[in-house]
């Protein structure tokens, strides 16, 4: 008897040790979600007014021709 109940102790520490391990570590990424979200949500609306505002040159909206990778007169140039 006293191997059997030594078995079973030396199955459920580490048993218990994991569940607490996995549990912690969903208690974190929970709590860092939903500050993850905001930080993601605020970094949004950061990029979004950059853009607008046309700071970010010709890849932005106020260029007037959109976001282009090869000017037009570069392109002809070699013709």
């Amino acid at each position: 008897m006293k191997s059997t109940g030594r078995w079973l102790v030396h199955r459920l520490i580490p048993l218990a040790a994991v569940g607490v391990f996995i549990a912690a570590h969903g208690a974190i990424l929970y709590y860092l979600s939903s500050h993850a979200a905001v930080s993601i949500a605020a970094i949004a609306v950061i990029l979004m007014v950059i853009m607008r505002r046309g700071l970010l040159g010709p890849y932005s909206r106020g260029s007037g021709g959109g976001a282009r990778l090869v000017s037009s007169k570069l392109f002809h140039a070699g013709n």
